[in-house]
């Protein structure tokens, strides 16, 4: 456990000097892009809860969106159709420097730190039983984007430390 917690410092650490080098377009990402947060209309959308709002890169919403919102069978043909519309939006709206591979190299970093956040957000959250089907769905969409991106090691890691954490959760009687 000492040197697991040891590595989450050097991770925190390399996450901070990481940010201190972010260069590129910044953009407010609401943090918690999700299907839920959007309530529909006939001629337009409404975005909601905001609690989680922050600077940084456009891609972050695409990818939370990805993982949380599109079923898994058509995960590999909404990817690219979302990722186009995005870029679309952001230059419509003069958000400069959004070139596509641009866009595709800050998707593979920020995918590297989201996939771990999805196994543990399952640790945080109650779900009813209706709700395990989009739990799963989550935790499918996160390995394809791991397996797409190689990154194997840290969903692995994830799914290491995700289960941890809801056993001490529950022995100290927070879940």
């Amino acid at each position: 456990l000492t040197k697991c917690i040891k590595n989450l410092l050097k991770t925190i650490k390399w996450i901070v000097g990481e940010a201190d080098r972010f260069k590129g377009p910044v953009t407010l990402n609401h943090g918690d892009f999700h299907s839920r947060n959007v309530f529909f209309s006939s001629d337009r959308a409404v975005i909601f809860d905001w609690q989680q709002a922050e600077r940084g890169k456009p891609v972050r919403d695409v990818i939370y969106w990805l993982i949380t919102s599109v079923e898994t069978k058509n995960f590999n043909e909404y990817k690219p159709v979302l990722i186009e519309a995005y870029l679309k939006g952001l230059r419509d709206n003069g958000i400069e420097g959004c070139d596509k591979k641009a866009f595709m190299r800050d998707f593979t970093e920020t995918a590297f730190q989201l996939i771990p956040r999805v196994y543990c957000y399952q640790t945080l959250i109650d779900l009813s039983d209706e709700d395990q089907h989009e739990l799963q769905n989550f935790l499918d969409n996160a390995e394809l984007l791991a397996k797409e991106n190689h990154m194997l090691a840290p969903l692995r890691a994830a799914r290491v430390f995700a289960p941890l954490i809801m056993t001490i959760l529950k022995w100290i009687g927070k879940r």
